[in-house]
């Protein structure tokens, strides 16, 4: 299992303790930035390529503490504490909240794993995605 720190200025599906985030922005009220950790189960292996299994499905992600405007204490720690490498992962274009936990993961785990591998500790940037182009 994966983890995967995370900060989103989506509308949460429950304002005090969210299992997910919408497509829509939250707003820019103080405390809309929401902060927290997401857990993501993949498949143990690897693919024909050598390339880790992905999390499928929206189950496959369990977030907790949430905290709004910034990572909680404990969060904090796990961060400073975690390997020396951090990442910063931001998503392209319309992608649901889970599947931008999901290729974090993803990501994270590539960049651990392999000849050269980095234990890192991956911060990712969910925005509203979507799927549609401002004018």
């Amino acid at each position: 299992m994966g983890r995967i720190f995370y900060a989103t200025n989506r509308n949460p599906d429950n304002a005090g303790n969210p299992a997910s985030f919408g497509i829509d922005f939250n707003g820019v009220a103080p405390g809309s930035l929401t902060f927290g950790i997401a857990d993501v189960s993949a498949p143990a292996g690897h693919d024909t390529r050598g390339m880790p299994f992905e999390g499928s499905k929206a189950q496959s992600v369990k977030l907790s503490d949430a905290a709004a405007g910034d990572f909680s204490a404990a969060a904090k720690q796990q961060i400073v504490s975690g390997p020396s490498h951090l990442v910063v992962w931001l998503h392209g274009f319309q992608n649901l909240f889970w599947e931008t936990m999901a290729g974090a993961d993803y990501v994270s785990r590539w960049l651990a794993e392999g000849q050269f591998a980095n234990p890192n500790t991956l911060i990712a940037f969910i925005w509203p995605s979507a799927g549609e182009l401002s004018q």
